[in-house]
């Protein structure tokens, strides 16, 4: 079948040098694994799993058997007109808004090629660009299906039922870049009641959203949830005002403040203060925040293993807040709080092979129920 698809591709000729490099390296192993002495075998396995993770490298490196025709690539060098032009006006708008200290992110649906890697490199927050490690609770919740180059995979679970649900608003969703007028989308698609033109031509439609919540705000009211059940529900639970977030029921012992934990009908005073992103990296964000009050800092970024976060320095759990995002407790007054993916950590390597076993074990005692 792999020959059958080289040579459809044109690459037969390199597709069979490389099986039959493969099947030389089989057989040479084959060999050295018979001949070898009982104390040898080892060593010979060793080196065996030397040479097939350097042929792993090696294939998967950028060569003439993955790879794509150039016209696939012509977002990064050449677009056509109506493209460029559509994401000349959207780079401009969004260099505007990050300049004013916002930070929109944009769905890009329907755009073939490479645009589904493309959003990294031009700078643009994608929120359901091609993402082969996409975490398993944001497929859920949020639903972008397994090919963002067609619209028809596209899903709408409860929690995203469409562009103006809350879950889009704090995930900050403002722009929406399609290959079709929105009137042209498949019929299970909601439609982009409120939503303005900003573009139209050919491939190349981009619309604004409503306004979203901001990348980073500060709550002194948190309302407990199950996440995990959360999930399977068709809307986030009612949580109204800036001064309010969920918080993940995992994540209230590590909570030190009340924040309306114990009484949630007791009055809670919205904080007095803001929180500002001083500098917005892949794996480092800077938030500056100034509060009257203790507080938590919410960051509409993923919540996922591997970030770190300090408070002026000094590390502080990072809780599991809106369902799919981070936050950190912050006490009252000025401070720097930095947000730092570190998945090598000793930390994060500990946490990840003590859920691993943890996992084995309940996969154990269901066996034997």
């Amino acid at each position: 079948m792999s020959y059958r698809y080289a040579a459809k591709g044109q690459h037969l000729p390199d597709a069979l040098r490389d099986g039959l490099i493969g099947t030389g390296i089989a057989l040479v192993a084959v060999m050295v694994m018979l001949r070898a002495t009982p104390r040898r075998r080892a060593l010979a396995a060793s080196c065996l799993v030397a040479v097939l993770g350097a042929e792993l490298v090696w294939r998967n490196a950028g060569n003439s058997l993955n790879a794509e025709p150039a016209g696939r690539y012509a977002v990064f060098q050449k677009l056509p007109p109506e493209q460029l032009q559509g994401l000349t006006l959207l780079k401009a708008e969004l260099d505007a808004r990050h300049a004013k200290g916002e930070h929109p992110r944009v769905e890009i649906l329907g755009l073939g090629g490479a645009w589904q890697n493309a959003s990294m490199v031009l700078g643009l927050e994608d929120t359901i660009g091609y993402n082969p490690l996409r975490l398993a609770d944001y497929e859920r919740a949020v639903g972008p299906g397994e090919n963002a180059a067609d619209p028809n995979l596209r899903q709408f679970p409860g929690l995203f039922r469409g562009y103006r649900s809350r879950l889009a608003s704090l995930l900050g969703l403002e722009y929406l870049v399609l290959d079709r007028p929105a009137e042209r989308l498949p019929k299970h698609f909601p439609q982009l009641t409120g939503a303005k033109l900003l573009y139209g031509s050919g491939e190349m439609w981009i619309y604004r959203l409503d306004p979203a919540k901001p990348r980073a705000y500060l709550a002194t009211r948190l309302v407990p949830v199950d996440s995990e059940s959360v999930l399977d529900q068709d809307e986030l639970p009612d949580f109204e005002g800036n001064d309010t977030a969920l918080v993940d029921k995992d994540s209230v012992p590590k909570i030190s403040g009340e924040f309306g934990l114990k009484d949630p009908a007791a009055p809670v005073t919205a904080a007095k203060g803001t929180a500002t992103i001083l500098a917005y990296r892949r794996n480092i964000v800077t938030v500056e925040v100034e509060t009257d009050r203790d507080s938590v800092l919410v960051l509409h970024d993923i919540f996922y293993p591997g970030w770190q976060a300090r408070v002026d320095g000094a590390r502080r759990p990072i809780l599991r807040t809106n369902l799919l995002f981070r936050g950190v407790e912050v006490p009252a007054g000025k401070h720097v709080v930095e947000f730092k993916f570190r998945p090598l950590s000793v930390d994060n390597l500990v946490a990840a092979a003590s859920e691993l076993l943890a996992r084995d074990d309940d996969a154990g005692e269901t066996a034997v129920r």
